[in-house]
């Protein structure tokens, strides 16, 4: 039999396409408010719908991951459902990687995953590092630094595999809080924290977006004395406490 690929086909597939795209838009508005009320599996559904219709779609990936990790975060006492969760949001946000390798979400959130739930410090540090070159927004880039910092802050320490001594992993964590005041220096000076919802402006809204709050910057210069104190700059961690204690 011999196809014929002539107009008739090629309007066809252009009404097929827009079809497609319409069915997409709609796939994620739904999946958007099922995340919004609590109904995780069904935004989850949604979301692989978009992925069968468009294997390579990243949104859809990377908005799937993230949902996949709110649930770890909601069961992380529930081993069990916690691994489930996260290993499937890493699958997600490696898969937004290898379509998209300037993916600065994706970045994001699978070093949550290492950090928060596989407890491997190194790559948690890695992706945050990613993620932080390649986002410009600086509220952005003061959570990345947050996360990045307690990492290196990370106990026991034994989970640095000797990579770096106490000592250095306690500079660069101080290194990251000196960082965050410079970057956002209006809310080291007040004291107010910012509680943001994070969408960034995709073609589709992407679903499921975990609620993050800034510290105040008080609850920064807490952080930073306590590691000074520790590597024995007192006169250092006497003034950040101070600062601290002004909030």
């Amino acid at each position: 039999m011999v196809f014929l690929y002539g107009e008739s086909f090629k309007l066809k597939k252009s009404k097929l396409d827009k079809l497609n795209g319409n069915l997409i838009k709609s796939f994620f508005k739904r999946a958007e408010h099922y995340a919004d009320i609590g109904e995780h599996d069904k935004s989850i559904d949604d979301l692989t719908k978009i992925i069968e219709l468009n294997p390579q779609h990243t949104d859809a990936y990377l908005s799937r991951g993230i949902v996949y990790l709110k649930i770890a975060i909601i069961n992380r006492s529930h081993t069990k459902i916690n691994n489930l969760n996260s290993n499937k949001a890493m699958e997600d946000f490696t898969k937004v990687i290898h379509l998209d390798p300037v993916n600065k979400e994706a970045y994001y959130y699978r070093g949550r995953v290492y950090g928060q739930h596989k407890y491997d410090p190194a790559k948690a540090v890695e992706d945050f590092t990613k993620a932080f070159e390649l986002t410009s927004d600086e509220r952005r880039k003061v959570l990345i630094l947050l996360y990045r910092a307690k990492e290196y802050d990370r106990v026991p320490r034994r989970t640095w595999n000797n990579l770096w001594s106490p000592r250095e992993l306690d500079i660069k964590a101080i290194d990251d809080y000196t960082k965050i005041i410079e970057l956002d220096p209006e809310y080291a000076n007040d004291g107010n924290g910012i509680n943001v919802i994070h969408r960034p402006q995709f073609d589709y809204k992407p679903t499921g977006y975990i609620y993050e709050k800034y510290h105040s910057m008080g609850y920064i210069y807490e952080l930073r004395a306590e590691l000074y104190y520790k590597i024995g700059e007192y006169s250092s961690a006497i003034d950040d406490y101070t600062r601290y204690l002004s909030f």
